[in-house]
């Protein structure tokens, strides 16, 4: 788990996801600073 949103942005962005098509996923919606 990650403390917060700029470093789960950095890492994704340094580490590959197993997954094609992953390296250029973008959100369509503005993350909730609060998550329940």
């Amino acid at each position: 788990v990650f403390p917060s949103i700029p470093q789960v942005v950095y890492h994704c962005r340094t580490q590959r996801l197993p997954f094609p098509g992953a390296q250029h996923t973008t959100l369509l919606h503005p993350v909730p600073r609060c998550i329940h």
